[in-house]
């Protein structure tokens, strides 16, 4: 599934984020992103998100990352005006990866977003990368490997 939320309507729907599995995690990844992006009137961009239910692990771990990638995009939303966001589940494991458009600043590996997205993805197993390219902006990655 593709799609691009560019600061449409409102969605009245709060960015809770909690993992649960209400609807999928499809579906509150695209109520938390259009709520972001409606508050920080920076455009979100969705390449891919997961279209069956996923594992318990990885809908715990997946929106604890999101929030801490978007924290870290919000910080530079001079900088920024997309954000684009691929959450992919097959065989060979989970896959999210959020990246900006910003001006790539250095990110604080031991700052408390990194922190918090290295430890949900490490309780799940998983793996979490931040490379921010100065000029060009920052992306996430995790990685939740096949149980």
């Amino acid at each position: 599934m593709t799609g691009r939320i560019a600061n449409g309507p409102a969605n009245e729907i709060a960015c809770g984020l909690t993992g649960g599995l209400t609807g999928g995690l499809a579906a509150e990844l695209r109520r938390c992103l259009a709520e972001w992006s409606r508050r920080t009137g920076i455009a979100v961009e969705t390449w891919a998100l997961p279209a069956g239910e996923v594992p318990p692990r990885a809908a715990r771990a997946v929106p604890a990352a999101l929030r801490e990638a978007l924290t870290l995009a919000g910080r530079e939303a001079a900088a920024v005006s997309l954000v684009s966001v691929a959450v992919t589940c097959g065989d060979r494991g989970l896959r999210v990866t959020v990246s900006d458009n910003g001006a790539g600043l250095p990110v604080d590996e031991s700052g408390p977003e990194v922190t918090a997205m290295r430890a949900a993805f490490a309780a799940a197993g998983g793996t979490i990368s931040v490379r921010a390219v100065p000029g060009e902006g920052t992306t996430v990655t995790g990685v939740l490997p096949p149980r």
